[in-house]
């Protein structure tokens, strides 16, 4: 199968790999076999680039073909249990990116960045474009390291970070963006849950209303596996009780204005808040020096019908822009395996 790789203007990711003329109706099966024949040639983008976007490829339709396309990459199925994001799960290795509704912005970050257990990488497959906004925009986590404050970092490492969650045992909200400790955890079984938590080193705090979930503290940047670089890796800009307030000033939204005067209600069941990793607060200007130095790096543009977008998921953060209309995105989480040179 002949392709080309490419870039969308001066962007510096993601890579672009579209086929040519002669291949543009390759079947699904010679797409993957090529997929696992440059194994070696890809990692080696993901590295440098961080992202590897399939544009054009004819037979890529439907969650069936995502799914093998991430099968490609590898076998192994990174779990969903225990994540932040309501999702809805397709096949078995895929989901709906999220089920958060449409006013609300997702802030740039990389997949469960708020404990141990995080997948290699994350794909995205458009199998219904939105029409205005709805952009998965996406940042380079290396240069976001390197444009923080050296005190800011100093101060985050010294002590960690720690995401501390509320979860309601009943989302009477009705609000998508809710999760109860149910979705959360994927069980109605509170043993199972606390086995789980046990196997994670997460606290957790039953009460008649909801259930609380001190994850295990974290440092703010991890060094990649392979490149040797250090990368901002957490989400407290993300998951933290002023996103709300921040949100709805920054958006100018009358949904998120009302929610956010909601806040001291909706914070009694429901919520996620970061704190260093001895549960000191975090100041509010160290999280909008963070939220401006990710928005800097910040490469978007608009999807199309039958794209995947695979990036590392420790060098870029991902998003999800505000959009009206239909919008269908599916995802799957990848983790590494060990394999040959091609």
């Amino acid at each position: 199968m002949d392709t080309i790789k490419h870039f969308l203007s001066d962007r510096p990711a993601p890579c672009i790999i579209s086929p040519k003329e002669n291949s543009v109706e390759a079947p699904l099966n010679e797409i993957v076999s090529w997929l696992r024949e440059q194994r070696t040639s890809l990692e080696t983008e993901f590295q440098s680039t961080g992202g590897i976007l399939l544009r054009g490829f004819k037979a890529i339709k439907g969650a069936e073909a995502f799914e093998a396309i991430i099968a490609a990459f590898s076998s192994q199925v990174a779990t969903d249990e225990g994540s932040t994001s309501p999702r809805t799960a397709v096949l078995n290795q895929v989901y709906t990116s999220t089920d958060t509704p449409s006013y609300v912005p997702i802030e740039l970050h990389q997949e469960r960045s708020f404990h141990w257990q995080f997948p290699d990488k994350i794909a995205f497959f458009c199998d219904v474009a939105p029409n205005k906004g709805g952009e998965t925009p996406i940042a380079d986590m290396r240069a976001v390291f390197k444009a923080l404050p050296p005190e800011l970092i100093e101060r985050f490492q010294a002590k960690g970070v720690r995401l501390r969650r509320r979860l309601p045992n009943v989302n009477i909200t009705g609000n998508k963006a809710v999760r109860t400790w149910q979705e959360t955890f994927g069980t109605n079984s509170r043993s199972e849950v606390e086995s789980l938590a046990a196997k994670l080193n997460w606290e957790l705090n039953w009460s008649r209303f909801y259930l609380e979930v001190d994850n295990c503290v974290r440092p703010p940047s991890i060094t990649h596996q392979v490149t040797g670089e250090q990368v901002w890796f957490n989400q407290v800009h993300v998951l933290h009780k002023s996103n709300l307030s921040y949100w709805a000033n920054h958006y100018k939204s009358l949904k998120l204005k009302c929610i956010a005067a909601l806040a001291p209600v909706i914070e009694q069941f429901y919520y996620y808040h970061h704190t260093y990793g001895d549960n000191s607060e975090i100041a509010l200007t160290d999280l909008e020096q963070i939220r401006q130095t990710v928005a800097s790096q910040k490469i978007t543009f608009p999807w199309q019908k039958g794209d995947v977008l695979l990036l590392d998921n420790i060098l870029m953060a991902h998003g999800r822009n505000r959009f009206e209309g239909a919008r269908r995105i599916l995802v799957g989480l990848i983790q590494n395996e060990p394999f040959e040179n091609s």
